[in-house]
């Protein structure tokens, strides 16, 4: 699957990708973990993944180059001294109406360890399906994350 076919997965960095050493710290450094990459790779299966996170682009490119995938797009931009609850809601909801595909978006997945009542209150409003998973900061993108996705993805196609 790809956007072309109205289906997304966006992915936060820190607290999914890369796990917090501790609930609360900022991650300061990157820890790339195998298993994560295979979560990863999964998820690029099931639908184009773009990155929802502030990390730079080069880090970014680490992290795919790393876990032996293409380069994802980034749907980052967003004003540092502006803080929502939810942090990566601005960015993600402009990537999406920049990049709509034709005949709009089918399904969005967004896994992120920051989504708070703006995030769900923004997904209840959309008129496409939306898929919000939330992993602990300090255990990161799992396994049950995936398929949730999986199935979510399968069950709105």
């Amino acid at each position: 699957m790809s956007a072309s076919t109205g289906a997304v997965v966006l992915l936060d960095v820190d607290g999914v990708v890369n796990p917090l050493w501790r609930p609360g710290a900022a991650a300061t450094r990157m820890r790339i973990d195998a298993a994560v990459g295979a979560r990863v790779r999964r998820l690029a299966g099931l639908a184009e993944v773009v990155w929802a996170t502030t990390w730079d682009a080069g880090t970014r490119a680490t992290i795919t180059a790393t876990f032996g995938l293409p380069a994802f797009r980034a749907a980052t931009a967003q004003d540092p001294f502006v803080r929502p609850l939810s942090p990566n809601l601005p960015a993600v909801s402009a990537w999406l109406t920049v990049h709509e595909p034709p005949g709009g978006w089918r399904a969005v997945a967004w896994i992120d360890d920051e989504l708070e009542g703006d995030a769900r209150a923004w997904a209840r409003e959309q008129p496409f399906l939306v898929q919000l998973v939330r992993p602990d900061p300090v255990q990161g993108l799992q396994d049950a994350h995936v398929d949730l996705v999986e199935q979510f993805l399968a069950a709105g196609a």
